[in-house]
């Protein structure tokens, strides 16, 4: 067969080249658009997404919300949570199943003759302000960070007698290190939930780690004790892929906005081992929330019921976790608030809007 090479067929065959090239073009800028869709969308750049979950819920479980707040002492001004609540924000806490907070003083029946640590500052109050807690919807507290031996092991004696008979159970400190890791644990509509709190910072100079028959804090700042807590949480998850397991963690840096590489490892590593929630506190003012896989990430809470005298640590809010039934990532929505006088205030209107597109944008210039 004779080939045709007149200038009307290489003119045709041209275009059929083309409109080849085009159809490629176009197939694969399908491609990478259903792929994109098919992956989680996570703004936040440190929080990576699309990470396999370690593991799968059933779908049979209910969907539970919880709320979580950040620091919260009653030194000075933050003293008039045990006279006037928290008014709407605590409204926030108590419409979920269950709320949690950072309790960042020494609490005992009896403040005498307690002698504070060489630091700055140190924090003490009474019983009081576990009443005023539970009133406002606290259903459990995280003790474990750098102020709850501010008065050493003799405060760190009396708080755990208060613990005994606590309005609202505390985690993360006991009379030696297998309650210290210990979680709490209940059941919210019929659905199990496993909570464990932690520390990741404590001051150099002051030891306050428990250890077998010794009391303190579940002190995670080094390997052995970090495991402690990952081999807890995979226990935990172990036991059922429809518990919600929640690690309230104190770690990070003091007003520094972006999560530490510290932050971000220990964060990963809690998701891997099957946490749902990671919530994060100590930095004093808030930082990014996202996803990784099925887990929800808040590395930092900020202030909640604090004296906060500059104006990046008054930014705080209650942020609501809603943990699915089956599988994907919980989802979270934030109400922002500011302290005054010591005590969080419910932002609306304007302020309100401006707030919350500060906190959408804390993940912007980190990496």
């Amino acid at each position: 067969m004779q080939w045709d090479n007149s200038p009307v067929y290489r003119r045709r065959r041209r275009a059929a080249l083309a409109l080849v090239l085009a159809l490629l073009v176009l197939l694969v800028w399908a491609l990478s658009s259903l792929v994109k869709a098919l992956t989680p969308d996570d703004s936040s750049p440190e929080i990576a997404a699309g990470v396999p979950a370690p593991w799968v819920r059933s779908g049979k479980a209910p969907q539970i919300t919880l709320a979580f707040a950040g620091d919260v002492q009653a030194h000075k001004s933050a003293g008039r949570i045990n006279e006037e609540g928290l008014g709407e924000t605590g409204k926030v806490l108590a419409a979920a199943d269950l709320a949690m907070i950072n309790l960042e003083t020494v609490v005992a029946d009896d403040l005498a003759g307690l002698s504070p640590q060489p630091k700055p500052f140190t924090f003490a109050t009474t019983p009081k302000i576990l009443d005023s807690l539970k009133n406002e919807g606290v259903d459990v507290v995280t003790a474990a960070n750098n102020h709850t031996m501010d008065f050493g092991d003799e405060g760190m004696r009396r708080m755990l007698e208060v613990k005994q008979d606590s309005p609202v159970p505390m985690v993360g400190l006991g009379k030696d290190d297998a309650e210290a890791w210990a979680p709490w644990t209940t059941e919210v509509k019929g659905r199990k939930v496993v909570v464990f709190g932690a520390t990741d910072v404590l001051d150099a100079h002051l030891d306050w780690k428990a250890a077998p028959g010794k009391r303190g804090l579940a002190k995670v700042k080094d390997e052995e004790g970090f495991t402690k807590l990952l081999d807890a949480v995979r226990q935990a998850r172990a036991a059922s892929s429809d518990d919600a397991i929640v690690v309230y963690l104190h770690s990070g840096s003091e007003l520094v906005q972006c999560p530490t590489e510290r932050q971000q490892e220990t964060s990963r590593r809690l998701a891997e081992a099957g946490a749902d929630v990671v919530i994060g506190s100590h930095a004093h003012i808030l930082q990014t929330t996202g996803t990784r896989g099925n887990t929800a990430i808040a590395y930092g809470m900020g202030n909640f019921v604090f004296g906060s005298g500059a104006e990046q640590t008054r930014a705080t809010g209650v942020l609501t976790v809603t943990v699915p039934g089956g599988q994907g990532a919980p989802t979270t929505d934030f109400a922002p608030a500011r302290i005054t006088k010591g005590l969080p205030e419910l932002l609306d209107g304007a302020a309100k809007d401006e707030a919350m597109a500060r906190w959408k944008g804390l993940g912007q210039g980190c990496s």
